[in-house]
């Protein structure tokens, strides 16, 4: 048979076996020629042996906290074929690979000249990769563990290394791997955790490490809850027990623009609330972020430019001790209260001695009056009721009205409040009164 019929019947065969984006043939300076991707298969995962894994934790397995390889990246063969090929020449080649140091391009390449003495007169780029894809990691000695290093040994012509540095080659093969893990994801079929339907990994979400995976629409809605809940930090894997975070980029696959932008926006006030340092200008219509200065106590915005109070967050005060606000009373009284006493200094510095013990009296005073008394429906003072009837009169505008529904009585029949039939207080002029022997006096007392 002739050396070009040979040819043509290989590249028919490997044509055949291969895809069109895996290899390719052309005609160059009148010779077939071609290159093809070959992927060295692996039996089991690899684990990357490197000094310094710290900055790979992204890729980390979730099981053993290790870097694991499942891919490797290819091998790239370029070939071009003699006139005289099969018969006498061997194919004119080149390899190109970046995680190969030059030692184990030198063992490929010798290899790949053994493979031809022993096939001298046949067809041989078959068996060349076929070589890279099953014994390639036996002629290396890899088995279980891999270890990128550099090599100072001259390099074969046939070869071709791109001298990256340990470092570089450990996240080109990791990324390598990443990406290819995500096509065989995408091409299978995943069972959804949540409405347990199957579907295929384009439409499902994996979350990172853990792999755990559910459906676009499942994972959509789960995210618009937590985010219309304001919880941004907490976008994590919704199985049990399982805390793998959503990343930013998985996110925005998954919202619309307006959702996605609204998630950005918390997440960014998340982040700055967390910062000690930063406290937002006052002003409703502002509210830029402010960078503490060397001021103690007050901060200029950048961009209104209004000074206020670190503390209060009103306008600047000099000297003079914060005002307390009517909506704040409540908590700055529960946290003095339950202060230590170098807390409780700090909140007298920051409102005053005087106005912080003057703040606790009146408050315990209203709480008391809430409790035990109510308030006159007519000039509304309070009124303590001490005994007598459920008929009360006010001691301040001498206006008559019910205990129990607070309701104005009749200035000259105020009894007929408890007498009507259609009254809410029938019958009940001296309900929750308590007896006494020795009380003889019959006047309603009042304060």
């Amino acid at each position: 048979m002739e050396d070009e019929e040979e040819q043509q019947n290989e590249k028919l065969a490997l044509e055949s076996m291969f895809e069109n984006e895996e290899i390719q043939f052309f005609k160059e300076e009148g010779r077939m020629s071609g290159n093809i991707a070959v992927n060295t298969y692996l039996e089991n995962s690899l684990t990357i042996e490197c000094s310094d894994d710290a900055k790979y934790l992204q890729y980390k397995n979730k099981q053993d906290g290790k870097l694991k390889l499942k891919f490797l990246p290819p091998v790239e063969l370029q070939f071009s074929l003699p006139p005289n090929y099969p018969s006498s020449a061997p194919p004119i080649y080149t390899l190109i690979c970046k995680w190969l140091n030059n030692e184990q391009f030198n063992k490929v390449c010798k290899q790949f000249d053994d493979i031809w003495t022993d096939s001298e007169g046949q067809v041989v780029l078959y068996r060349w990769i076929n070589y890279l894809q099953n014994d390639l990691l036996n002629t290396l000695e890899i088995s279980n563990t891999i270890n990128f290093t550099s090599c100072n040994t001259d390099l074969n012509k046939k070869a071709v290394n791109f001298n990256l540095s340990p470092e570089e080659i450990v996240e080109y093969v990791l990324e390598h791997n990443k990406q290819t893990l995500e096509i065989e994801f995408e091409n299978s079929l995943h069972d959804c955790a949540i409405c347990f339907e199957s579907m295929s990994g384009r439409n499902c979400f994996r979350f990172i490490p853990c792999d755990h995976a559910f459906c676009n629409n499942c994972i959509t809605d789960y995210f618009r809850v937590l985010i219309d809940e304001g919880s941004v930090n907490n976008l994590v894997c919704p199985s049990d027990k399982c805390e793998s975070e959503a990343l930013p980029q998985q996110v925005k696959k998954c919202l619309s623009e307006g959702l996605f932008e609204r998630y950005e926006r918390l997440l960014l006030q998340y982040a700055i609330d967390q910062m000690d340092n930063i406290i937002f200008c006052p002003r409703s219509w502002c509210g830029t972020p402010v960078l503490f200065g060397s001021n103690e106590n007050y901060e200029e915005c950048p961009k209104c430019h209004y000074v206020f109070c670190r503390i209060c967050k009103r306008a600047s005060h000099g000297v003079n001790s914060c005002t307390i606000r009517p909506e704040d009373m409540q908590s700055i009284r529960d946290a003095y209260l339950k202060a230590n006493s170098s807390e409780k200094a700090a909140l007298e510095r920051e409102y005053g001695q005087k106005t912080i013990k003057k703040l606790i009296e009146e408050m315990s005073s209203n709480e008391w009056l809430k409790e035990n008394s109510k308030k006159c429906p007519n000039c509304r003072t309070f009124i303590q009721k001490a005994s007598g009837c459920n008929r009360m009169q006010c001691w301040k505008c001498r206006q008559n009205f019910c205990w129990i529904c607070n309701k104005v009585l009749n200035k000259y029949s105020p009894y007929t409040h408890f007498t009507d039939h259609q009254s809410p207080c029938y019958n009940q002029l001296f309900q929750g009164m308590v007896l006494e022997d020795d009380d003889d006096e019959e006047d309603d007392e009042f304060l």
